[in-house]
């Protein structure tokens, strides 16, 4: 299950973090999610037997991966989707020189409209729902934005979603260990494993010296040159 949840659902959710996915996407995402974990736990179907629900999948699920000491819990592949979306417009926002800040708005959090539309009401993209949910999580910490409506016209609606915005970003990183490098590259690399890095350039500066040893130990007809 632990393999499931590490390789298939990163796989499958690789890059949907920023596509609008519907309501039949996100039942066809939890259907390959339960059918992959209903194989492994050994259970039929609820055409067969009504007592294995899908939240008692989840259930079992977890249950066995603490059991076997694992701290990781498998949730559906819908919630991991709106959790990806919700890390990643963040990051998009809080760059505005970015490529995909320009790419996702053409002024400050204002969306694309292209030319030649059809004529109608505009599409729910991906960015207005992800918006969306993010002034709503904002009213819901925050009283005093309680009433407001997202008007994205409105300069302190504006201030506040970009503020908000940082904060997460920065509670993101914290709590990822992460380091941002020159050029505001950040790649995930924490401290443990940039020792390993720094050790493991000393040991193949080690096996380098090593290696011309043995190659003067030849060249010299067997005479080792080393002290």
């Amino acid at each position: 299950m632990i393999t499931l949840d590490a390789v298939i659902r990163s796989k499958l959710l690789y890059g949907l973090e920023s596509a609008k996915l519907g309501e039949t996407e996100l039942k066809r995402l939890d259907k390959i999610h339960l059918k992959a974990l209903r194989k492994i736990l050994g259970y039929k179907t609820t055409y067969i037997d009504r007592e294995k629900t899908n939240a008692r999948i989840y259930r079992d699920s977890n249950a066995k991966i603490k059991e076997q000491g694992g701290r990781k819990e498998i949730v559906p592949f819908r919630q991991a989707y709106k959790k990806a979306r919700k890390k990643r417009l963040p990051d998009i926002i809080t760059n505005p020189e970015g490529m995909q800040y320009k790419v996702t708005y053409q002024q400050e959090l204002t969306e694309w409209i292209y030319a030649n539309r059809r004529r109608g009401a505009p599409k729910h993209t991906w960015v207005r729902t992800a918006t969306e949910h993010l002034w709503e999580e904002i009213r819901t910490k925050d009283n005093t934005w309680m009433n407001i409506p997202l008007d994205i016209r409105r300069r302190d609606v504006k201030d506040k979603i970009n503020s908000y915005a940082r904060e997460e970003k920065e509670r993101i990183e914290k709590e990822r260990g992460t380091k941002t490098y020159p050029g505001g590259m950040n790649w995930g690399i924490n401290e443990k494993l940039e020792d390993n890095t720094i050790r493991e350039r000393g040991e193949r500066g080690e096996r380098g010296i090593r290696l011309e040893a043995n190659q003067s130990e030849a060249g010299t007809g067997g005479v080792s040159l080393m002290a």
